[in-house]
C-alpha cells in the first residue's frame, strides 16, 4: 500500500491544530486569575485542574487557594500586621473584590464546560 506523504500533510496539520485549541481551551477551564482592584496591582493564575469541584475537599481546596491568592495580590493581612484601619479597609475591599471577581470566572467556566 502506497500512502502519499503529501496528501498526509494536510490532515495531520488540522488534526494538530485541533488537539491544541482542545488542550488550550481545556487548560484555559482549569485556571483563573485573581487580581488586584487598586491601579497597577499584581496578578496570580490559580490553577484547579487538578481538584475534583463536585465535591465538598475540592470547592473548599480551590476556595483557600483563591483566598491566598486574594490576599496576596491585595497585600490583606490583618489589621494586626498593618497597623492601619484605613489601609486594612482598603485592602479587604480589594480582597473582597478579587475573590467574588475569581469566584465568578470559575462558576463561568464551570457553565461553560457543561455546556460543551
Amino acid at each position: 500500500m502506497n500512502i502519499s506523504v503529501k496528501s498526509m500533510t494536510v490532515p495531520l496539520v488540522f488534526l494538530a491544530l485541533a488537539a491544541g485549541t482542545s488542550a488550550l481551551k481545556a487548560e484555559t477551564l482549569d485556571e483563573t486569575r485573581v487580581q488586584g482592584t487598586q491601579q497597577n496591582a499584581p496578578s496570580v493564575a490559580v490553577r484547579y485542574g487538578d481538584l475534583d469541584l463536585n465535591s465538598e475537599a475540592g470547592r473548599d481546596a480551590l476556595n483557600a487557594r483563591l483566598s491566598m491568592a486574594a490576599r496576596n495580590v491585595c497585600d490583606h493581612h490583618g489589621y494586626a500586621r498593618t497597623g492601619s484601619l484605613s489601609y486594612h479597609a482598603q485592602t479587604k475591599a480589594c480582597y473582597d473584590e478579587a475573590l467574588t471577581a475569581a469566584l465568578s470566572q470559575v462558576n463561568s467556566g464551570q457553565l461553560a464546560a457543561n455546556v460543551d
